[in-house]
């Protein structure tokens, strides 16, 4: 009884076995990544299974023709498929696998090799599948000792290309134009290459732009690992080239300044043949403080664009035969004003260099005058041009008096102060009574002759103490005069 059991466990084991082998050896054979399985034409009976697979996306398979309804019986059943690939899509044929028992019995034959497990078409079974026919039929041949246990399964699979659609406009080219098949899951690359004088503008793969490098000539595109169609399409247009400009210094051992640099035209890019004239700067000539610089023309007055170029102007420098810096002058004249007026130094004072005209900074260095007296003064100015050559100028100012309302004294009148003077010489009323006294008992004296004093009309000088100094002198003069006549007499009565 045991020995029993332990046969039937055995046997179940080789059953069990027998299912999941063939299953695993499909699983292998089949890629999951390219293949998707069209349900609905399959045909599975308790011993026997057919499956069919077809490439994704690719195209699609019909089940034209089957034998005896839903059973797939030994010796009689068939199925019949026919492929009809996508847009995009190239037909590749039919690939086919028959497993039992763990291995692939591929496409056998029975009743003495005249019957097939896969052929071309339903109706004749005795010719070998073709490829790339489009239809194929799986054919239910004579027991090969299947069993519910140990199934009989065929597996189809409907292949498909991808294909490539390369188109370029006029102006170019594309390596391997038009639509072509690629083999699935391969990488390819395409070329693509300007005519002369022409660069590519664009390139649109599956109708998205890709970026380019501008004015590129020559560009490569690949496609990695093809499982899909693609399409990619290049455009072009006329080639530009970049036009710049240069400046160089003609003089040895001197340097361009900034000044001319500065005039230097900007850069452009201009079609392919055009015809371009250099742009001279702006200015032929620009000075500098010690000389001054000219432009005497480009290395080529015009040019054909075929390439990027440049125009080489050239500079050339001279100085100056001498640089001379003239001193600047003042204009300022003497002036005369009136005691008491208001008096500014710089009044109707002006300054002008010849490189740098008018000149505003102008200095008093110096100065003496007295508004409120009477006299003559000196001012003098001072100024400086940008390159430091100064010039000086003095004037005179002449202070006068200011004008009286009264006239001046005739050559015959007195001074005003006359009559002071006269009073001043007279001795005292005291003094006098004595005097004539000692006349009555001295002896006469002699007659002293007096000179008249002569009075000089007044001086305007607009100044009263003058006035004053002199009435003063003119009264001690007169008491001095009699003072000595005084003691004259006194001496002549003491010696009688």
């Amino acid at each position: 009884m045991k020995k029993t059991k332990r046969v039937l466990a055995m046997i179940l084991s080789l059953a069990v076995l027998a299912i999941i082998i063939p299953q695993t050896a499909f699983a292998v054979e089949s890629d999951a990544s390219r293949y998707e399985e069209v349900l609905g034409v399959r045909a599975i009976v308790k011993d026997a299974e057919v499956h069919v697979y077809t490439t994704k996306k690719a195209g699609v398979v019909e089940l034209t023709r089957k034998g005896w309804g839903p059973t797939f019986s030994q010796g009689l059943g068939f199925r019949e498929y026919t492929a009809k690939p996508a847009d995009g899509w190239v037909w590749k044929g039919w690939t086919y696998e028959q497993l039992f028992n763990g291995r692939d019995l591929g496409n056998r034959t029975d009743l003495f090799g005249m019957r097939y497990s896969f052929s071309n078409s339903s109706s004749y079974w005795g010719e070998t599948y073709q490829k790339p026919n489009a239809t194929i039929s799986v054919n239910r041949l004579l027991t090969t000792l299947e069993s519910t246990w140990n199934k009989l399964t065929y597996n189809v699979y409907a292949n498909f290309n991808p294909t490539i659609t390369a188109t370029a406009d006029n102006g170019g080219s594309i390596t391997d134009g038009g639509r072509k098949e690629v083999e699935y899951d391969e990488s390819k690359t395409y070329t693509i290459t300007a005519d002369e004088g022409k660069e590519i503008d664009s390139i649109t793969v599956d109708g998205k732009a890709i970026p380019t490098e501008a004015g590129t000539g020559t560009f490569s595109y690949t496609f990695i690992n093809i499982t899909e169609p693609h399409t990619i399409h290049a455009t072009f247009k006329n080639k530009t080239h970049n036009v710049s400009y240069e400046f160089v210094s003609g003089t040895a051992n001197t340097n361009l300044p900034e000044s001319v640099t500065a005039l230097l035209p900007k850069s452009s890019r201009v079609v392919n043949g055009t015809e371009v004239t250099a742009v001279n700067p702006s200015s032929l000539s620009v000075k500098a403080p010690d000389g001054l610089w000219t432009f005497k023309g480009y290395d080529k007055e015009k040019q054909v664009v075929t390439d990027d170029m440049k125009f080489v102007g050239t500079w050339t420098f001279a100085k100056y035969a001498s640089v001379i810096n003239n001193a600047p002058t003042i204009t300022a004249n003497n002036k005369e004003i009136t005691v008491g007026d208001k008096f500014n130094p710089l009044d109707g004072v002006t300054a002008n260099d010849d490189e740098d005209d008018p000149i505003t900074d102008i200095r008093v260095t110096a100065s003496d005058v007295k508004p409120s007296q009477v006299g003559i003064y000196h001012v003098t100015y001072m100024v400086t041009d940008k390159k430091g050559a100064s010039a000086t100028k003095t004037i005179t100012v002449t202070v006068k008096e200011a004008p009286q309302n009264s006239e001046p004294p005739k050559d015959n009148e007195q001074p005003k102060n006359a009559d002071k003077v006269q009073n001043n010489n007279q001795p005292k009323a005291g003094s006098k009574v004595k005097a004539i006294e000692k006349e009555k008992q001295a002896p006469a004296p002699k007659t002293v002759e007096k000179k008249p004093v002569k009075t000089s009309p007044a001086v305007k000088t607009g100044d009263n103490s003058n006035i004053m100094l002199l009435s003063m002198a003119a009264v001690i003069s007169f008491i001095g005069i009699a003072i000595t006549q005084l003691f004259k007499k006194r001496k002549m009565s003491n010696q009688s």
